[in-house]
């Protein structure tokens, strides 16, 4: 009787253990602040966005067409005010880049130097290069010699490629640094598009499967234009900076709400061992047409609604006609509707806006749109004008 009562006990202390066992901490989310010439707007959004992150991931250092390492001149006292701590980030350009160690530490640690004068909480350097997977061998001398260069408070952390994966090498590169974060989003086959979720997942688990330190998975909320020749073989892929190309066509590349989200549900009911968190490309501004608006990117963030909310104006204009526009009153951009029908009577004219056509109806004008304009959360987009005795409806669909 003692003996089972003795088992007893035993078995209620380990399932009272397993029971009290604490989860693992949710995945955090920071952002990639990527400007090379930094705005007014950019140290707002600094501050508007600082409750949705953990983090700055703040580009500092990049190589020019030289090679040369070149200063960003970030404003400190706006990253201060953030009160965020921060990585400072290289950009090593080139899959052979080459910047020697003696000159890349002291130009780490004169950035470190001067950020944390500032009252900037530096916690780490990020090494971002896409380095060739030949290359990965002398890659990993190089980050061996530069963790042993820095001082013990600060993290190295490096970006990774799903290129790198399959090759021998890339155990004694991820062994070198503290941390790893692994880029799932390019263009590196136009036909496969910007961001394909199935396939960012199964990188992220054959990279945690070769990875014994923490990393994090880089994902994205903008798109890339990318340009083809004649022959309809890519020419550039355009993002954050402007690119003068002759190209035959081109075509906009979009990571959607939807599936970068898919990847995060994903990630979070089968989350793989040493995955910290999530680190976003890239932090938003009004004025770059190609990520998401920050409203979005911070639903997706907080796992809100991703349901668009469009909705049709109506504004009377001078002379009797009618303004038409579309409003995106949610917090999720969406494309423009691809059709807008107006049935009215005693019309004597209408027009349409640059990327909408009108045609008449027996019973009013329709408007076309071919649905590939992002109507971004908060904003309107005018379409045209009628001009109409009187408007019955206004009704919209998002086929072209």
């Amino acid at each position: 009787m003692i003996r089972a009562i003795a088992r007893f006990g035993v078995a209620a202390f380990v399932l009272l253990t397993l029971g009290c066992s604490a989860p693992p901490a949710p995945l955090t989310h920071e952002a990639y602040v990527w400007q090379r010439a930094w705005t007014p707007s950019l140290r707002v959004v600094l501050g508007e966005a600082r409750g949705s992150f953990a983090a700055y991931r703040i580009l500092a250092l990049h190589t020019d067409r030289r090679g040369a390492l070149q200063n960003i001149a970030v404003e400190k006292n706006a990253i201060s005010a953030a009160k965020l701590p921060v990585i400072a980030v290289v950009r090593l350009d080139g899959g052979d880049a080459d910047v020697a160690t003696a000159t890349l530490v002291p130009a780490l640690l004169d950035v470190v130097a001067q950020w944390r004068a500032a009252g900037i909480v530096v916690n780490g350097v990020e090494i971002d290069h896409d380095c060739a997977v030949s290359k990965l061998p002398a890659y990993a001398q190089q980050l061996q010699a530069l963790r042993g260069a820095l001082p013990g408070d600060l993290r190295l952390s490096i970006t990774a490629l799903p290129a790198w994966i399959p090759s021998n090498d890339v155990s004694a590169v991820l062994d070198a640094v503290d941390e790893a974060v692994l880029q799932v989003h390019s263009v590196s086959n136009p036909a496969l598009g910007l961001f394909d979720v199935d396939r960012a997942a199964r990188w992220v688990r054959e990279f945690a499967a070769k990875n014994r330190k923490p990393f994090r998975v880089a994902v994205p909320d903008y798109g890339s234009r990318v340009s083809f020749d004649d022959d309809d073989k890519p020419l550039s892929v355009e993002s954050e900076m402007p690119l003068a190309t002759a190209a035959a066509r081109a075509e906009e590349m979009r990571a959607s709400p939807a599936d970068v989200t898919r990847l995060l549900a994903a990630l979070t009911a089968s989350r793989p061992q040493n995955l910290l968190g999530i680190v976003w490309f890239r932090l938003p501004l009004p004025e770059d047409k190609r990520t998401w608006s920050l409203r979005t990117l911070q639903a997706v963030v907080a796992g809100r609604s991703l349901q668009p909310e469009i909705d049709v104006l109506q504004r009377h204009a001078d002379g009797g006609a009618t303004d038409l526009l579309f409003a995106n009153r949610g917090e999720i951009d969406a494309p423009i509707p691809g059709q807008l029908r107006v049935t009215a009577r005693h019309c004597s004219a209408a027009d349409a806006l640059a990327g909408f056509a009108v045609v008449a109806r027996d019973d009013g004008w329709q408007f076309h749109h071919d649905g590939k304009e992002i109507l971004r959360a908060g904003r309107e987009r005018a379409v045209g004008w009628v001009h109409c005795g009187q408007v019955d409806k206004v009704e919209w669909n998002a086929d072209p």
